[in-house]
């Protein structure tokens, strides 16, 4: 029999079991006759149904190999499920690779081997992919562009890429031992400096229902990207507070030059105009000391390592759908 590559697929999944279980088969097909055998884990972020077990024991497939069934204790959210993945792909020796992608349909399956022949033209680079017109609403869109711009004035970088991505075995490690990743994946690719290679691909439809996210947990997303870069956003605020200070000092000083070397008598300006500027003095010197004790707390704690603390919140792992030749069509 022929030896084939293992690739682990990571899903995160939250009661959405009848699209993962479409999904599990769509990748099947897509990586048919191309020499990778697929591993996926399905991350169950606290759902309150289950996969139909029947369903899946009287299923046929010739390139999945393995489906497993990572069970959360509770709702960790989308970002964090995604990481407890990661922890798990990373604990299997035979995988080269490990490929994140939602379970709903957008992220297409038949994309996966355009991912993989990227990944062959460098074995340690992480392949990203790069979306084009977004689909949502217009309030969505807005928002969305809202949290790109804010992104890019407080980070100083943009995100052109989300969640679906190929990250090497080689690299998972600069990944996982990150406690960013905890709260944002494409953040803390970015974060990383590692090498990484941009692929474009359409957004596909939704297999079924409608997309769980909307402004609010757009908001959330947003924050947890701009998290990532906190140290950045830190020394940007200090760096525009003391522009305002310098900018208050010199202020007061020329009120008080006018005031005491003109004779411009305008009843009351001096005193209002100093006022003015010694309350945005104290106010930019507030902030700027807020913004140092911050940076100082956040970095005397230890966040999250999710390679160490992941499993704390696994309550079990459980396979739904296992090849009887598996061990044979591995490299």
């Amino acid at each position: 029999m022929r030896s084939q590559t293992a690739v682990a697929i990571v899903c995160p999944v939250l009661d959405d079991w009848d699209s993962f279980y479409k999904l599990a088969h769509d990748l099947d097909r897509a990586v048919a006759g191309s020499p990778f055998a697929l591993k996926i884990f399905a991350v169950d972020d606290g759902s309150t149904t289950g996969p139909n077990t029947l369903l899946w024991e009287s299923s046929s497939f010739n390139s999945v190999i393995t489906v497993e069934v990572i069970h959360l204790a509770t709702n960790l959210g989308h970002q964090r499920a995604i990481t407890v993945g990661l922890v798990a792909a990373s604990r299997i020796p035979e995988i080269e690779a490990v490929i994140v992608m939602d379970c709903d349909g957008e992220d297409r399956p038949q994309d996966l081997l355009q991912l993989l022949n990227c990944h062959k033209q460098g074995k340690d680079d992480l392949v990203v992919v790069s979306r084009g017109k977004r689909t949502e609403g217009p309030m969505f869109r807005i928002g969305y562009a809202c949290y790109k711009l804010m992104f890019w004035l407080l980070a100083g970088r943009s995100i052109g890429f989300g969640n679906f991505c190929l990250i090497p075995k080689t690299r998972l490690s600069y990944i996982i031992y990150r406690s960013d990743v905890w709260n944002h994946l494409a953040a803390t690719i970015s974060r990383c400096r590692l090498p990484v290679r941009t692929i474009r691909c359409l957004r596909g439809t939704r297999y079924f229902g409608s997309s769980r996210m909307n402004l609010s947990s757009l908001v959330i997303f947003g924050l947890s990207a701009i998290s990532v870069y906190i140290d950045v956003v830190v020394s940007r605020i200090l760096a525009v507070t003391a522009t305002f200070i310098v900018m208050c000092l010199v202020a007061i000083a020329i009120i008080i030059s006018i005031k005491e070397f003109t004779d411009v008598a305008i009843p009351g300006w001096a005193t209002n105009a100093l006022g003015f500027a010694i309350v945005a003095l104290l106010q930019n010197l507030s902030l700027s000391i807020a913004a140092i004790l911050f940076a100082l707390y956040s970095r005397s704690i230890q966040g999250v390592i999710p390679a160490k603390n992941a499993y704390d919140y696994v309550l079990g792992q459980r396979p739904l759908y296992t090849k009887s030749d598996a061990l044979m069509v591995l490299a």
